[in-house]
């Protein structure tokens, strides 16, 4: 009989996995895109690296944030999803963005983009603008947050 239930929690634990790892179950809301309210998050010690990859799925782009050190940033973005993506680099100054650099068509595949690009120190965005329905991607998670120090 103890056995029976250890099965038992063994298939729920893997479940509750799949569920948290399929996206099903979000562990944190994220907050609307034009939220301005400072949320800062202390960075990593140590080095910044120069260079950043972005994996996107369908509903999000991960790591969702990386710091790295300027002024001359590599970005590469690699698609996971079978939908089109359209990726902007954007900088984020007193709550107002500005579109740097933008990729179109990423889809489900290996060959990953790339961008190269001088920036100041400060917070950037790299977001998806495709639209489904009234909602763009980004509005549906698909947002990273890059802080260059």
């Amino acid at each position: 009989m103890q056995a029976f239930g250890i099965v038992i929690l063994l298939a729920a634990v893997g479940l509750l996995g799949f569920l948290f790892f399929n996206g099903t179950i979000k562990v944190t809301d994220r907050p609307p895109p034009t939220n301005c309210a400072a949320t800062e998050t202390p960075a990593p010690s140590g080095a910044y690296k120069h260079e950043a990859s972005f994996s996107l799925y369908d509903g999000k782009i991960v790591p969702e944030r990386v710091d790295l050190s300027g002024p001359i940033i590599f970005i590469s973005v690699t698609g996971f999803s079978p939908k089109r993506h359209t990726v902007v680099l954007a900088s984020v100054k007193n709550c107002q963005e500005q579109e740097l650099r933008r990729i179109e068509d990423i889809v489900n595949s290996l060959q990953a983009h790339y961008i190269k690009i001088s920036l100041p120190p400060g917070e950037y965005l790299l977001y998806c603008v495709v639209r489904e329905g009234k909602l763009t991607h980004r509005d549906l998670g698909e947002i990273a947050k890059i802080i260059v120090h």
